[in-house]
């Protein structure tokens, strides 16, 4: 409820610009990014206070998302036109393939529409299991993953150093300390470009 309070606070604040709201999660948080976002349209939160202005669409961007409700909470969400979801789903990671569907109750993927890629097709990265439900990887995916018929290339200068900011995927070439992302981050200094870089860094090892 306090999203929807802060939320509908804003929207009055704002009630003669024209708006939208977009809410974003990963894994569980995008379980509830899902809710929340069909919870906004439900109780009018997108729909101005006293404005000329109409009902502002709502988009939901989930990374890594488990199923959430059945046919009957799919139809709910795909009843408003204003709704959209928007899925990112990582090839190999088993989360978003969960809960199953024979186990409880018929649980469905409730988004509108679900981007596929495949972070194995990454040749800055090596692959292990269990690895494929990482935020950072997902995001590395989504910078440089264009399908199974181009070469994976990062469009996003998006920093590699990222990758092992809580893991250690990156290849040997490239000299980024493991799940540096600690206290002292490792000796990782970021520049004034943006970019995270070591200082006095020695080779990492692959566990």
């Amino acid at each position: 409820m306090q999203v929807l309070e802060e939320v509908g606070r804003l929207m009055e604040e704002y009630k003669d610009e024209v708006t939208s709201i977009t809410v974003t999660g990963h894994s569980l948080g995008a379980s509830l990014a899902t809710l929340t976002a069909i919870g906004m349209v439900a109780n009018d939160v997108n729909v101005p206070p006293a404005s000329k202005q109409p009902p502002c669409p709502v988009t939901a961007i989930l990374l890594a998302c488990p199923r959430v409700g059945n046919p009957t909470f799919k139809s709910a969400f795909d009843s408003f036109p204003l709704l959209r979801a928007l899925h990112v789903a990582n090839a190999k990671d088993i989360v978003p393939q969960n809960p199953p569907s024979v186990l409880l109750m018929w649980y469905v993927d409730s988004a509108t529409a679900t981007i596929v890629i495949d972070t194995d097709r990454s040749p800055y990265v090596f692959h292990k299991i269990f690895t494929h439900h990482v935020l950072e990887l997902y995001l590395h995916g989504v910078a440089g993953d264009h399908g199974d018929k181009e070469d994976f290339k990062l469009v996003v200068p998006r920093d590699l150093a990222l990758v092992n900011k809580t893991t250690d995927l990156l290849e040997d070439e490239y000299p980024v300390p493991a799940s540096w992302w600690v206290v002292n981050k490792k000796c990782m200094v970021k520049g004034t470009d943006g970019q995270w870089n070591g200082n006095s860094m020695t080779s990492k090892k692959h566990s």
